[in-house]
């Protein structure tokens, strides 16, 4: 089962009979491509949707595993400040991965309680051999044009509530995002655009952001993909060091989290970077969130970002607890 919008967009879609040249595939934190989906694009309704309605029940059960406590996750920031003044890093991002059990849980409502929260997303629930998935984002890491070679992508880094101001800390933050894919555009593309930095709004919370548009030949589209994955957004800077110190500091595996879709649909492809999101089991949901930590970093601050970002997903799920 799959089910998905683009941002902007009132049609509901998915994927049914022989295979097209349309798909959608979900590629790991890691880059591979792990879940894939083709077939025919089909228009659906709520209706339609509705009289098919997939729960919670018909997915396997939740694995055995250690919750990791607010303590626990703290602990964990304290020492991610420790390896950015150590390594002098720019940025790192921590994950964690929030739990929430349920006694019932309608992944279809759920779906559609996201494309009405958050209609400038990309939104998809899917069900598949590999687990089931739900998530709602905006933040691409690039979109191409087949028939100009128009490649399209944005900087997005920096979180506050809506109600507070931009301070240094995120602004240094998003920064340091912006000079890393302005850099890495320049080894590929041409005639690369640049827009000012603006307040990209997402539910309760904003973020800050900087669009480019550039050209780029079809032969570097894949190279470019693998340089910008994963951005300093997701990951931190420089990279080597990031993905080294997260492997001693985050005790989970990423899975989908911070991974991307890989939308073709026509002669336009879409990489959007799966940020919001949760893994769906039978009693429970999976959140996976996280947050950019500087040496300017406040602990207290940095977890309750985190708390902010579940509830943009967990305030949506159409469960009973």
């Amino acid at each position: 089962m799959l089910y998905f919008k683009l941002p902007f967009t009132e049609s509901l879609y998915t994927f049914e009979g022989p295979s097209s040249s349309e798909y959608l595939n979900f590629a790991s934190f890691e880059g591979e491509e792990t879940v894939k989906f083709k077939g025919q694009l089909k228009v659906c309704t709520e209706k339609q949707l509705l009289e098919s309605e997939v729960f919670a029940s018909e997915l396997e059960q939740p694995p055995s595993l250690e919750v990791q406590s607010r303590e626990d996750y703290e602990d964990k920031l304290r020492a991610s400040l420790g390896v950015i003044k150590e390594k002098k890093l720019e940025k790192l991002v921590l994950s964690r991965r929030k739990v929430v059990p349920f006694k019932k849980l309608s992944l279809t409502r759920s779906f559609l309680n996201l494309t009405r929260r958050y209609p400038e997303a990309f939104c998809y629930v899917f069900t598949h051999e590999s687990g089931a998935w739900i998530g709602a984002f905006s933040e691409l890491l690039g979109s191409y044009d087949l028939r100009t070679g128009e490649f399209k992508t944005m900087s997005v880094a920096g979180t506050l509530t809506l109600d507070k101001d931009w301070g240094e800390k995120e602004l240094e933050e998003q920064a340091a995002v912006t000079r890393f894919i302005e850099k890495t555009l320049s080894l590929y593309a041409r005639e690369i655009e640049k827009s000012s930095t603006y307040s990209h709004p997402s539910g309760e919370i904003k973020h800050l952001r900087t669009d480019f548009t550039c050209q780029l030949p079809k032969d570097s589209l894949q190279p470019l993909i693998k340089a910008l994955h994963p951005t300093p957004a997701v990951l931190g800077m420089p990279k080597d060091v990031c993905l080294k110190a997260l492997k001693e500091l985050e005790p989970h595996p990423r899975e989908l989290y911070a991974g991307y879709s890989h939308l073709r649909l026509g002669n336009c492809l879409y990489f959007y970077v799966n940020l919001r999101c949760a893994r769906l089991f039978k009693s429970e949901a999976h959140l996976f969130v996280g947050g950019g930590i500087t040496a300017k970093s406040d602990i207290e601050t940095e977890f309750q970002e985190t708390e902010l970002k579940a509830l943009a997903v967990l305030n949506q799920l159409a469960l009973e607890l």
